[in-house]
């Protein structure tokens, strides 16, 4: 169930809107396939099993199929990427946060050895 629910992420991503699961897929209908085929036909390769042999019987199924395959793949990688550069974008503000902390402590130990010099010198 979750490759569906990412599948239909997907769909919302590069088709806009906020159909719902079976408006998205009716509206895609390439080649006059029905909404609820398109659904089977994606929902069998998501869940990874075969899809039945009646249904590849049509060239159109099998370009529909591989279609989908390709721009799922590529629209995981995409988003495995995105994801990818939002931690190293955290990683990298964590760093420069810990070096700043590490600067303005080493200022203030800095600046307390001064203070402390100073009173000597009164005193």
């Amino acid at each position: 169930m979750e490759n569906l629910e990412i599948f239909f992420s997907w769909m919302s991503d590069n088709f806009g809107g906020k159909l719902t699961q079976e408006e998205t897929l009716l509206s895609q209908e390439p080649d006059n396939v029905s909404g609820v085929w398109l659904l089977h036909i994606v929902a069998t390769i998501l869940s990874g099993k075969t899809v039945s042999q009646d249904i590849f019987e049509s060239q159109t199924a099998q370009k529909l199929t591989s279609h989908w395959q390709k721009e799922l793949v590529g629209w995981h990688r995409n988003t495995e990427r995105k994801q990818g550069e939002k931690e190293e974008i955290k990683r990298k503000k964590k760093i420069q946060e810990d070096t700043e902390k590490k600067r303005y402590e080493k200022e203030c130990r800095k600046q307390e050895k001064e203070e402390i010099a100073r009173k000597r010198e009164r005193v």
